[in-house]
């Protein structure tokens, strides 16, 4: 009998919201059947590998995921903003991401959808991924009866604070809006603290700011590529 072993990949803590709880949840979930997880981050996160893309290039990477990691499942946690980012959520541009995941996810033994949120992607173009795909998961009823009526077969509810075991932040009046959609080639924590460290650079250095932040830059890219020890949400 060939191990399971399964890709998550969505958004995932220090990373606020809901998003990034329904990554946790399908993580445990994993863990609870006793799966070997590997888990990839769209952002800078406590997940051990990040892959700072969206749209086709997306299913690119998840292909070069599947071996590279020896995963034969795969759980892709979609979310408002992502994969289906800013130009890439209307018409043919979100068919294109649609069919550069489906071919991805077809590679796999089993894959499995969460879905955080209103994605905006029309139901046709949902529609393209659900023959790949064996189980979806909602984040909540309302979210589940729109990918019913996309197509979706099974779909099941999962509150995904409930089932991550985090504390929702919806209700901090501090953090109206937590997490929005990737900004391009730079994600989050590492885009603001380039934008800090250009501010200061630029007060303390002067002329000489373009060449430090340089430096800064490449000392501050995420790898794609770095295997940390995977440990369990606590």
């Amino acid at each position: 009998m060939t191990e399971r072993r399964v890709l998550v990949v969505g958004s995932y803590p220090p990373v606020p919201g809901a998003p990034a709880a329904a990554t946790v949840a399908a993580v445990r979930r994993a863990w609870d059947a006793g799966v070997e997880v590997v888990v990839v981050s769209p952002r800078p996160s406590a997940a051990p590998f990040v892959v700072p893309v969206a749209g086709p290039a997306l299913g690119r990477e998840l292909a070069k995921l599947r071996p590279a990691h020896a995963c034969n499942e795969v759980v892709l946690c979609l979310e408002p903003g992502w994969p289906f980012a800013g130009n890439v959520r209307a018409g043919s541009s979100a068919a294109r991401t649609a069919r550069a995941l489906a071919q991805a996810l077809s590679g796999f033994e089993r894959a499995e959808l969460v879905v955080t949120g209103e994605l905006g992607i029309a139901p046709e173009v949902l529609a393209l991924l659900w023959p790949l795909v064996e189980t979806v998961t909602a984040s909540s009823e309302e979210a589940a009866s729109q990918l019913r009526g996309a197509g979706g077969l099974v779909v099941r509810t999962v509150d995904p604070f409930a089932g991550s075991g985090l504390r929702s932040l919806d209700d901090d009046v501090s953090n109206p809006q937590l997490v929005g959609a990737l900004e391009p080639a730079e994600l989050l924590v590492v885009a603001r603290g380039r934008r800090a460290l250009g501010r200061v650079a630029r007060r303390l250095l002067g002329r000489h700011a373009p060449a430090v932040r340089l430096y800064l830059r490449r000392l501050l890219r995420p790898s794609t590529a770095r295997p940390v020890q995977s440990k369990k949400p606590g």
